[in-house]
Parts: C-alpha cells; structure tokens; sequence
C-alpha cells in the first residue's frame, strides 16, 4: 500500500471497446504543475499500456487505459486487467505523486524508486 489508496473509476463501454481511468484524489497546485507532469511523463515512458494524463485547467492526474474489443467479447481476464490496471499505476506511481504533488518531489529519483 501507498500514499494514494484511492482513486476514483469511470469505466466506459463503447462499441470498439472498454475505456477505464483512474483519477487521483489530489489536484496539483499551479505551483507544482511543471514537477508533476515531469514526473508522469517520467512514469509514462516506455510504458507499454495505458498512461498518465495531466490535466491543466485544475491540476487533475489520472492513469487511463483502453482494451479494444472490435472483434467480440473480450474475456474476463483482459477485462480485470483493464479496470484494475489504474489502480495498479497509482499504487505503484503513488507515492512519488504525492511527493511532486506536496512540492517536495525529485522526479527523476522518485521514479527511479517506483521502479526499482
């Protein structure tokens, strides 16, 4: 478990697939927004599903994630990783947030720490 132990769901099923995001319950404020889409955009690369996304107009951070499903019924095991994978991120992301959303953050070493 982390700093963030939470976030908020919106799942969406759409005709070419399942859309889930995670959003943090913290908003960054004006004054950390460059440390904090530094550090998401540390966090997003190379990864191979889903991503961070950083909102401007109210310091919002999500993690959101899609599973194309054109071609039938996707089963209940890519569906589980689709809906579980932001919480997964947020967990695993969770802590460095925090500290770059606190102002106290050191992206480069705090996602260093996340990964390792």
């Amino acid at each position: 478990s982390g700093k963030i132990s939470r976030c908020d769901m919106e799942i969406q099923v759409i005709d070419s697939g399942i859309y889930a995001c995670g959003t943090c319950p913290l908003n960054a404020s004006k004054d950390v927004y460059n440390t904090v889409v530094e550090y998401i955009s540390r966090a997003n690369y190379g990864m191979p599903l889903g991503c961070f996304e950083f909102d401007y107009r109210d310091g919002e951070v999500s993690f959101r994630d899609f599973l194309v499903a054109k071609e039938g019924v996707p089963s209940i095991k890519d569906i589980e990783r689709v809906v579980d994978t932001p919480f997964v991120m947020m967990r695993k992301y969770g802590d460095g947030l925090v500290k770059s959303l606190m102002g106290f953050g050191d992206p480069e070493r705090d996602i260093e720490d996340a990964e390792s």
